[in-house]
């Protein structure tokens, strides 16, 4: 018998062997814990960007149709990239919300320069405002058919004699056309690796 380090009694003796298999449910209960709540905060997230796609939706919407004249496409890309930008985000993933400015940027890019391409197609009266105002249907915010409105764009633009500005516009408009298709890109991907299938 030790007397500086005494035998535990009797009683006491499967105390650490109990202590020992509480900690390890403990620590069982709370790997649990962590990993539902992993799943929990998975599927929030989901919903979370579901809602931004939801919500892009209903503006898409709001503001399909041609617009008849450069003004009211004016007016109508200020109020749509407005209403984008007031698509709440706080709940989404720091990647899908870093994605989602960039589509921003690349949706106001792209329809600000179609309002400058077509405000001066009509100051020279030389290009068919109507073509080029379809185009901005496909361009602005569809993304249908690109194909498709870039090639009425050009039709429209060749086939009357145009300045030099215009067609730099024109060139600015495509560029802008391209760079917005790749965010629109890198946003699907980044939604898919949350489950979320966009529509464009």
């Amino acid at each position: 018998m030790n007397l500086l380090a005494p035998d535990p009694p009797a009683c006491f003796r499967g105390a650490k062997a109990d202590s020992r298999s509480a900690f390890m449910r403990a620590t069982i209960l709370l790997v649990i814990l962590l990993a539902l709540s992993g799943c929990a905060s998975t599927g929030s997230k989901k919903s979370a960007i579901n809602s931004v796609f939801e919500q892009r939706a209903q503006i898409k919407a709001k503001f399909a149709g041609t617009p008849r004249s450069v003004e009211e496409l004016a007016s109508s890309t200020q109020k749509l990239v407005a209403a984008l930008k007031a698509i709440k985000l706080n709940d989404c993933p720091a990647d899908f919300r870093a994605a989602w400015f960039d589509y921003l940027v690349g949706v106001e890019d792209t329809r600000t320069k179609l309002v400058r391409l077509e405000q001066l197609a009509q100051e020279e009266n030389g290009v068919d405002v109507s073509s080029l105002l379809k185009f901005g249907e496909a361009a602005g915010l569809s993304h249908l058919n690109p194909a498709a409105g870039v090639a009425a764009m050009l039709d429209a633009m060749f086939s009357k004699k145009s300045s030099d500005k215009t067609q730099v516009a024109a060139q600015q408009l495509l560029a802008a056309q391209q760079r917005l298709d790749d965010s629109w890109r890198k946003l699907e991907r980044t939604a898919m690796n949350y489950g979320v299938a966009p529509q464009r």
